[in-house]
């Protein structure tokens, strides 16, 4: 028998087979039929994704909303005040020592920004403001 390029894939496909059935233990290749093979049961349990639950309390106050060149921010306990661009960038970082900052605008340009605020007891709040 002569063999050609259409025997290939079905040569390979059967060495596989025989390779895989002998690896695993199912017996001996001539024994294998493929009527024989079934799919193994997976025993992984898959459980429904859950997402965080989020504390929707504002830990913090600021004014003014629209801000022009300055935001004041009041909290128990600041520790940061961040301010992140519609991007997702930081635009400003500020360590805090008092329980009431300012944050200086300049550096941000006009639009809508989050501010994000951590207490000292690590809670994390945001709020949006927009920049005129």
């Amino acid at each position: 028998m002569k063999l050609t390029y259409t025997h290939f894939p079905v040569i390979i496909i059967t060495l596989a087979l025989i390779f895989t059935c002998n690896v695993k233990g199912f017996g001996e290749p001539e024994n294998l039929y493929a009527d024989e093979i079934a799919p193994q049961k997976d025993s992984t349990e898959v459980s429904k994704p859950t997402s965080p639950q989020f504390d929707n309390e504002q830990i913090f106050d600021f004014y003014p909303n629209p801000a022009t060149e300055v935001l004041n921010v009041k909290a128990k306990d600041l520790k940061l005040i961040e301010i992140v661009n519609m991007a997702g960038r930081i635009v400003i970082k500020k360590k805090c020592k008092e329980d009431v900052e300012r944050v200086d605008l300049s550096a941000c340009t006009e639009g809508l920004h989050f501010i994000r605020v951590t207490t000292k007891d690590d809670k994390v709040s945001v709020a949006k403001f927009i920049k005129k």
